[in-house]
């Protein structure tokens, strides 16, 4: 009788871990991204039972809603979602990349996870943890029950897919290289302006300038004396990092409190610093000019000084950052 029930326990034991799903399992559902398109035929078998794998599932919708109008962020997240999955699957070792799936969920062709799940509004970016066996409560894995980390999907995150590659990255704690797309809206706008910030320089400002290796080899110097003294190298020795995003996913230039800098916030105050005190000596040194007008002078000097003021205002906001409650300022 012993023997019997060891045998009933034994085989209850096996049959709890041939029903916990493993990559293995689903696998033949990937399509060439990496990408599992969950159905109404097979979303019994995909979204719900024990499993040993992250779940990265993606709620979407291709057809429009009943006023006819198309789901924009879902079409602009599915390629990020997509880079991310195919590079894991490239990149890393089938033992890494096996520990996550990618799914995604069309609603318009999932009635029955739209009852589970209750959706209000799309798109959702859900991870679920791996959940190999029954919790405490004995409840089963199911999409529409179990807990998950939420990706919010943003217009702003939307450019490149380094954000959502980062935000598995860290769940994962896996190294992962994504490839940037080229921004050819922000290449134009740089290039212009930096087109414009070179002609002006070359016709206006570098006639004025008599002495120009002497001049060049100064801002150099400068240049050099600034990287050297303005603490990045105590920040590189200190491997702090040199840019960094808040939870929002927004880069974050400077950071709370006046115990810590990152690098590109010493490279920032550095630059302003040097951008003030050219400004103060421009102001000095136009009305000296001998080769401009007294029009001339009074435009320029009241532009420089319009500039300083404005520099001078943001950089009281920035000190206001670092010493939250700071008594002075212009207003």
């Amino acid at each position: 009788m012993r023997f019997l029930w060891l045998s009933v326990i034994l085989n209850l034991c096996l049959l709890v871990k041939a029903s916990v799903l493993s990559a293995d399992d689903v696998t033949e559902y990937r399509d060439e991204d990496g990408i599992i398109k969950v159905t109404e035929e097979n979303y019994q078998f995909l979204g719900k039972g024990l499993r040993e794998f992250y779940s990265a599932v993606f709620i979407t919708s291709d057809s429009p809603n009943q006023h006819g109008e198309l789901c924009d962020l879902c079409g602009e997240f599915e390629p990020n979602f997509r880079i991310v999955s195919k590079s894991m699957v490239k990149q890393l070792s089938k033992e890494q990349s096996d520990r996550i799936m990618f799914f995604k969920v069309d609603l318009a062709e999932n009635p029955s996870f739209l009852k589970d799940f209750q959706v209000t509004k799309i798109p959702f970016c859900l991870i679920y943890p791996p959940q190999p066996e029954l919790t405490k409560e004995g409840q089963d894995f199911g999409w529409g029950h179990s807990p998950f980390y939420q990706y919010v999907i943003k217009h702003d995150n939307m450019k490149q897919a380094t954000h959502f590659a980062d935000f598995l990255a860290k769940i994962l704690n896996v190294f992962l290289t994504i490839e940037q797309r080229f921004e050819y809206d922000k290449f134009a706008q740089v290039f212009v302006v930096c087109v414009m910030v070179f002609v002006f320089f070359k016709k206006k400002v570098l006639p004025l300038i008599t002495n120009k290796p002497k001049f060049f080899l100064g801002l150099a110097s400068i240049a050099i004396i600034m990287i050297s003294v303005s603490g990045y190298n105590f920040t590189a020795m200190n491997h702090v990092p040199f840019i960094a995003q808040n939870k929002e996913g927004h880069v974050m230039w400077f950071s709370g409190g006046s115990h810590y800098q990152f690098g590109i916030e010493v490279l920032t105050i550095s630059s302003f610093y040097t951008v003030l005190g050219g400004l103060f000596l421009a102001v000095y040194f136009v009305p000296k000019s001998v080769r401009l007008g007294s029009v001339e002078k009074s435009v320029i000097s009241s532009v420089i000084a319009v500039i300083l003021f404005f520099i001078y205002m943001y950089f009281l906001s920035i000190i206001d950052i670092k010493y939250p409650g700071y008594p002075y300022g212009i207003f």
